[in-house]
């Protein structure tokens, strides 16, 4: 039994690493139509339909506010966070570089949750585990100069940071995350509720609206 619940997890993470080498692709294409903004309003608005769609035929909706009694300040900060914060600063850096580069970054947020795991969860690293970050960043900065680290020379050094950035608040969020014990879907629900929200706030008050494709 143990066994065949390892294999479907590694199952289902393979599939989820391939199914998000794609996106780099799709960001891309997609943000050559609409800003950073738009982009995140339809596909978090989708993501939201889709959780309240499985909610409703799972007829789960009482713990939805149940566990927002539970964690109010909690779920309004993850949501702040994700979807909100981290993906307009993603879709930036994909807006300001290459996809290649973009998502080559924005994949050592791995790393960065280990570090931070540290000073927030109280866990030890390892020096092996240090030197793996060492170089692990220091192939970041290959690839954000291209090659040339001499000249330190950035194709965009806004992109660069969004993109750093990006790595910062997904590890916080993630961290974060392991305070609250609820199930995955209507923690997921809230999130998007939360940051759908704040989003809308934010298009229709600072900006011109949403864009039609």
């Amino acid at each position: 039994m143990r066994n065949s619940r390892q294999r479907e997890a590694i199952f289902y993470a393979l599939a989820a690493v391939g199914l998000w080498s794609t996106v780099a692709s799709a960001f891309k294409i997609s943000l050559r139509y609409l800003s950073p903004e738009s982009l995140l309003f339809y596909a978090a608005l989708s993501s939201l339909t889709l959780f309240g769609w499985l909610l409703w035929r799972q007829g789960r909706f009482d713990e939805v506010w149940e566990l927002f009694r539970r964690y109010p300040g909690r779920i309004l900060l993850l949501g702040t966070i994700n979807p909100f914060i981290y993906y307009l600063t993603l879709f930036h850096a994909y807006d300001l570089l290459p996809a290649q580069e973009a998502q080559a970054i924005n994949y050592s947020w791995g790393v960065l949750l280990a570090l931070l795991s540290v000073p927030i969860l109280g866990q030890k690293l390892r020096r092996r585990d240090l030197l793996a970050g060492v170089l692990c960043y220091a192939g970041v900065l290959v690839i954000a100069t291209r090659g040339d680290l001499l000249s330190l020379h950035f194709h965009s050094l806004s992109g660069v940071l969004y993109a750093l950035a990006s790595t910062l608040l997904w590890a916080l969020y993630w961290l974060y995350n392991t305070r609250i014990k609820a199930e995955p879907l209507p923690l997921l629900f809230l999130n998007f509720l939360v940051g759908t929200l704040l989003l809308s706030f934010y298009l229709f008050v600072f900006k011109d609206g949403v864009e039609i494709p």
